[in-house]
Protein backbone atom coordinates (compact mmCIF):
# COMPACT_ATOMS: atom_id res chain seq x y z
CA UNK A 1 0.00 0.00 0.00
CA UNK A 2 1.29 3.77 -0.73
CA UNK A 3 1.60 5.80 1.67
CA UNK A 4 3.72 6.43 4.71
CA UNK A 5 1.30 5.61 7.92
CA UNK A 6 2.39 7.84 11.04
CA UNK A 7 -0.79 7.92 13.19
CA UNK A 8 -3.42 6.09 14.44
CA UNK A 9 -6.59 8.21 15.33
CA UNK A 10 -10.12 8.08 16.16
CA UNK A 11 -12.27 6.13 14.33
CA UNK A 12 -16.17 5.51 14.28
CA UNK A 13 -18.13 2.36 14.22
CA UNK A 14 -20.53 1.21 12.74
CA UNK A 15 -23.34 0.48 15.61
CA UNK A 16 -26.95 0.97 15.49
CA UNK A 17 -28.22 4.24 16.85
CA UNK A 18 -25.20 5.73 16.59
CA UNK A 19 -26.66 8.34 14.22
CA UNK A 20 -28.82 9.09 16.90
CA UNK A 21 -25.97 8.96 19.63
CA UNK A 22 -24.64 12.26 17.38
CA UNK A 23 -27.34 14.02 15.70
CA UNK A 24 -26.83 17.03 18.90
CA UNK A 25 -23.39 16.45 18.97
CA UNK A 26 -22.42 17.08 15.31
CA UNK A 27 -24.90 20.23 15.29
CA UNK A 28 -22.62 21.76 17.22
CA UNK A 29 -18.63 22.88 18.33
CA UNK A 30 -18.67 25.22 20.53
CA UNK A 31 -22.16 26.51 18.94
CA UNK A 32 -20.82 26.36 15.94
CA UNK A 33 -22.56 24.18 13.18
CA UNK A 34 -19.63 22.23 11.33
CA UNK A 35 -19.94 20.97 8.00
CA UNK A 36 -17.07 18.80 5.83
CA UNK A 37 -16.85 18.39 2.07
CA UNK A 38 -16.98 14.84 2.79
CA UNK A 39 -21.09 14.63 2.49
CA UNK A 40 -21.17 17.51 -0.39
CA UNK A 41 -20.65 15.07 -3.71
CA UNK A 42 -23.97 14.14 -3.73
CA UNK A 43 -25.00 18.00 -3.66
CA UNK A 44 -22.41 18.65 -5.88
CA UNK A 45 -24.14 16.38 -8.37
CA UNK A 46 -26.95 18.35 -8.25
CA UNK A 47 -25.72 22.11 -8.76
CA UNK A 48 -22.32 23.28 -9.54
CA UNK A 49 -20.84 25.66 -6.65
CA UNK A 50 -20.49 29.28 -7.20
CA UNK A 51 -23.17 32.16 -7.70
CA UNK A 52 -24.58 32.90 -10.87
CA UNK A 53 -21.13 32.13 -12.89
CA UNK A 54 -22.43 28.11 -14.05
CA UNK A 55 -20.55 28.10 -16.95
CA UNK A 56 -22.36 27.82 -20.46
CA UNK A 57 -20.96 25.12 -23.06
CA UNK A 58 -18.98 27.17 -25.25
CA UNK A 59 -18.83 30.83 -23.55
CA UNK A 60 -16.99 31.29 -19.85
CA UNK A 61 -14.09 29.73 -18.67
CA UNK A 62 -14.93 26.31 -17.23
CA UNK A 63 -14.51 26.07 -13.52
CA UNK A 64 -14.39 23.09 -11.73
CA UNK A 65 -14.77 21.73 -7.98
CA UNK A 66 -12.77 19.10 -6.51
CA UNK A 67 -15.51 16.54 -6.62
CA UNK A 68 -15.51 17.61 -10.32
CA UNK A 69 -12.11 17.40 -10.94
CA UNK A 70 -12.13 13.37 -9.82
CA UNK A 71 -15.36 12.65 -11.76
CA UNK A 72 -13.03 13.64 -14.48
CA UNK A 73 -10.20 11.33 -14.03
CA UNK A 74 -12.52 8.62 -13.81
CA UNK A 75 -14.61 9.42 -16.86
CA UNK A 76 -14.69 12.55 -18.94
CA UNK A 77 -18.08 11.85 -19.86
CA UNK A 78 -19.53 11.58 -16.74
CA UNK A 79 -17.31 14.98 -15.69
CA UNK A 80 -19.71 16.49 -18.78
CA UNK A 81 -22.79 15.43 -17.57
CA UNK A 82 -22.40 16.21 -13.88
CA UNK A 83 -21.64 19.44 -14.90
CA UNK A 84 -24.19 20.55 -17.72
CA UNK A 85 -27.10 17.78 -16.80
CA UNK A 86 -26.73 16.96 -13.07
CA UNK A 87 -30.54 16.65 -13.46
CA UNK A 88 -29.52 13.42 -14.85
CA UNK A 89 -27.85 11.51 -11.71
CA UNK A 90 -30.57 9.68 -9.66
CA UNK A 91 -31.38 10.25 -6.00
CA UNK A 92 -28.95 8.30 -3.87
CA UNK A 93 -30.58 5.10 -2.27
CA UNK A 94 -31.08 4.24 1.12
CA UNK A 95 -27.26 2.39 1.39
CA UNK A 96 -25.76 5.27 -0.54
CA UNK A 97 -27.30 7.90 1.88
CA UNK A 98 -26.79 6.30 4.88
CA UNK A 99 -22.80 6.38 3.32
CA UNK A 100 -23.26 9.56 3.03
CA UNK A 101 -24.74 10.93 6.36
CA UNK A 102 -21.82 7.94 8.02
CA UNK A 103 -19.22 10.22 5.73
CA UNK A 104 -20.48 13.67 7.48
CA UNK A 105 -20.74 11.76 11.06
CA UNK A 106 -16.94 10.86 10.68
CA UNK A 107 -15.37 14.27 9.45
CA UNK A 108 -17.00 16.35 12.24
CA UNK A 109 -16.41 13.64 14.63
CA UNK A 110 -12.57 13.91 13.62
CA UNK A 111 -12.87 17.88 14.03
CA UNK A 112 -12.84 17.47 17.76
CA UNK A 113 -9.16 16.36 18.13
CA UNK A 114 -8.73 20.15 16.79
CA UNK A 115 -10.90 21.54 20.17
CA UNK A 116 -10.18 25.29 19.42
CA UNK A 117 -10.40 24.99 15.69
CA UNK A 118 -13.03 27.00 13.95
CA UNK A 119 -15.11 26.30 10.70
CA UNK A 120 -15.98 28.37 7.46
CA UNK A 121 -19.52 28.36 7.28
CA UNK A 122 -20.00 29.82 4.30
CA UNK A 123 -21.66 27.27 1.87
CA UNK A 124 -20.72 25.78 -1.67
CA UNK A 125 -23.15 28.41 -3.11
CA UNK A 126 -21.34 31.29 -1.54
CA UNK A 127 -17.27 30.03 -2.53
CA UNK A 128 -16.50 33.42 -2.81
CA UNK A 129 -17.30 34.51 1.24
CA UNK A 130 -15.49 31.18 2.41
CA UNK A 131 -12.84 32.19 0.45
CA UNK A 132 -12.76 35.71 2.01
CA UNK A 133 -13.08 33.87 5.07
CA UNK A 134 -10.54 31.35 5.36
CA UNK A 135 -7.68 33.82 4.76
CA UNK A 136 -9.23 35.99 7.47
CA UNK A 137 -8.85 32.94 9.81
CA UNK A 138 -5.83 32.09 8.20
CA UNK A 139 -4.65 35.43 8.91
CA UNK A 140 -5.85 35.09 13.15
CA UNK A 141 -3.01 33.20 14.47
CA UNK A 142 -4.72 32.67 17.45
CA UNK A 143 -6.84 29.92 15.17
CA UNK A 144 -4.94 26.09 15.36
CA UNK A 145 -7.11 24.44 12.81
CA UNK A 146 -9.50 25.84 10.34
CA UNK A 147 -12.62 23.38 8.88
CA UNK A 148 -14.11 23.66 5.55
CA UNK A 149 -11.20 26.23 4.06
CA UNK A 150 -12.26 27.48 1.09
CA UNK A 151 -9.82 27.93 -1.81
CA UNK A 152 -9.42 28.54 -5.69
CA UNK A 153 -6.51 28.55 -8.18
CA UNK A 154 -6.13 27.99 -11.95
CA UNK A 155 -10.30 27.93 -11.66
CA UNK A 156 -10.15 25.20 -9.24
CA UNK A 157 -12.33 25.22 -5.95
CA UNK A 158 -11.71 22.97 -3.00
CA UNK A 159 -12.72 22.97 0.40
CA UNK A 160 -10.12 21.76 2.72
CA UNK A 161 -12.11 19.16 5.52
CA UNK A 162 -8.87 20.58 8.17
CA UNK A 163 -6.21 22.45 7.71
CA UNK A 164 -3.52 22.63 10.82
CA UNK A 165 -1.66 25.67 11.61
CA UNK A 166 1.64 24.24 12.24
CA UNK A 167 5.35 26.60 12.94
CA UNK A 168 6.93 28.71 11.54
CA UNK A 169 4.04 29.92 8.81
CA UNK A 170 3.53 26.51 7.29
CA UNK A 171 0.46 24.26 6.99
CA UNK A 172 -0.70 20.58 7.12
CA UNK A 173 -3.88 19.02 5.73
CA UNK A 174 -6.27 16.32 6.11
CA UNK A 175 -8.10 14.70 3.82
CA UNK A 176 -11.06 12.66 5.82
CA UNK A 177 -12.43 9.38 4.45
CA UNK A 178 -14.76 6.80 6.07
CA UNK A 179 -13.46 3.97 4.72
CA UNK A 180 -11.38 1.24 6.39
CA UNK A 181 -8.65 1.31 3.82
CA UNK A 182 -6.46 3.88 1.78
CA UNK A 183 -7.66 3.55 -1.93
CA UNK A 184 -6.58 4.20 -5.14
CA UNK A 185 -8.45 7.27 -5.78
CA UNK A 186 -7.68 9.46 -2.04
CA UNK A 187 -4.46 9.55 -3.87
CA UNK A 188 -6.06 11.96 -6.57
CA UNK A 189 -7.90 13.69 -4.11
CA UNK A 190 -4.78 14.53 -1.88
CA UNK A 191 -3.01 15.95 -4.44
CA UNK A 192 -5.38 18.21 -6.48
CA UNK A 193 -5.95 19.81 -2.68
CA UNK A 194 -2.20 20.67 -2.45
CA UNK A 195 -1.94 21.43 -5.78
CA UNK A 196 -4.53 24.07 -5.41
CA UNK A 197 -3.49 24.94 -1.83
CA UNK A 198 0.15 25.60 -2.81
CA UNK A 199 -0.75 27.48 -6.24
CA UNK A 200 -2.09 30.01 -3.45
CA UNK A 201 0.76 30.26 -1.64
CA UNK A 202 0.78 27.79 1.31
CA UNK A 203 3.53 26.21 2.76
CA UNK A 204 2.90 22.62 3.45
CA UNK A 205 4.92 20.18 5.40
CA UNK A 206 2.26 17.41 5.26
CA UNK A 207 -0.48 16.62 2.78
CA UNK A 208 -2.52 13.54 4.88
CA UNK A 209 -5.79 11.57 4.33
CA UNK A 210 -7.46 9.83 6.98
CA UNK A 211 -8.97 7.07 7.44
CA UNK A 212 -10.87 4.39 9.69
CA UNK A 213 -8.78 2.09 11.49
CA UNK A 214 -10.44 -1.05 11.09
CA UNK A 215 -8.73 -2.33 14.38
CA UNK A 216 -10.29 -0.08 16.88
CA UNK A 217 -12.51 -1.65 19.35
CA UNK A 218 -15.69 0.86 20.44
CA UNK A 219 -16.53 0.35 24.28
CA UNK A 220 -19.70 1.39 24.43
CA UNK A 221 -19.22 4.64 26.07
CA UNK A 222 -16.68 7.08 24.90
CA UNK A 223 -14.87 7.30 21.72
CA UNK A 224 -11.07 7.08 21.95
CA UNK A 225 -10.24 9.72 19.47
CA UNK A 226 -6.59 8.38 19.84
CA UNK A 227 -7.18 5.50 18.01
CA UNK A 228 -10.05 5.84 16.17
CA UNK A 229 -8.03 6.96 12.74
CA UNK A 230 -5.26 6.23 10.58
CA UNK A 231 -3.04 9.16 9.38
CA UNK A 232 -1.26 8.63 6.06
CA UNK A 233 0.94 10.98 4.98
CA UNK A 234 1.28 11.01 1.17
CA UNK A 235 3.12 14.15 0.40
CA UNK A 236 5.66 12.23 -1.42
CA UNK A 237 3.36 9.92 -2.72
CA UNK A 238 1.30 12.48 -5.08
CA UNK A 239 4.43 14.01 -6.18
CA UNK A 240 3.75 12.47 -9.56
CA UNK A 241 0.43 12.85 -9.52
CA UNK A 242 1.03 16.52 -9.41
CA UNK A 243 2.92 17.13 -12.24
CA UNK A 244 0.27 15.76 -14.63
CA UNK A 245 -2.51 18.13 -13.17
CA UNK A 246 -2.07 20.84 -15.40
CA UNK A 247 -2.57 18.58 -18.18
CA UNK A 248 -5.95 16.79 -17.10
CA UNK A 249 -7.22 20.22 -16.37
CA UNK A 250 -6.86 21.75 -19.58
CA UNK A 251 -8.11 18.55 -21.02
CA UNK A 252 -11.20 18.56 -18.69
CA UNK A 253 -12.11 21.91 -19.88
CA UNK A 254 -11.74 22.03 -23.39
CA UNK A 255 -14.35 18.49 -22.89
CA UNK A 256 -16.31 21.38 -20.82
CA UNK A 257 -16.70 23.73 -23.64
CA UNK A 258 -17.78 21.24 -26.29
CA UNK A 259 -21.57 21.45 -27.63
CA UNK A 260 -22.62 18.19 -26.71
CA UNK A 261 -20.77 15.04 -24.35
CA UNK A 262 -17.75 12.82 -25.47
CA UNK A 263 -18.85 9.99 -27.14
CA UNK A 264 -17.55 7.75 -24.34
CA UNK A 265 -19.10 4.15 -23.70
CA UNK A 266 -19.47 2.12 -20.78
CA UNK A 267 -17.49 0.06 -19.56
CA UNK A 268 -15.22 -0.74 -16.38
CA UNK A 269 -14.42 2.83 -16.18
CA UNK A 270 -17.78 2.82 -14.65
CA UNK A 271 -17.22 1.09 -11.58
CA UNK A 272 -13.86 1.14 -10.86
CA UNK A 273 -12.65 3.34 -9.61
Amino acid sequence: MRGTQILSVWALPLLPGFGNLLSNKIQQNDGAVLSTNIACDFNEIKSFIGEGDNMNRMGNRPKLSKSKFLAGCQCLKRLYLKVHEPETAPEPDEVQQAQFDQGHAVGVLATKAFPAGVAVEDDYLHHTEAVARTQDLMGDKNVPAIFEAAFTYQDVRVRVDILERLPRSRWRFFEVKSTAKLKDTHYDDVAIQKYVLEGCGLKLSESCLMHLNRDYVYNGRKYDLGKLYVINDLTKDVRDLIKKIPSLLAKQKRILRLPEPPDIQPGDHCKDP
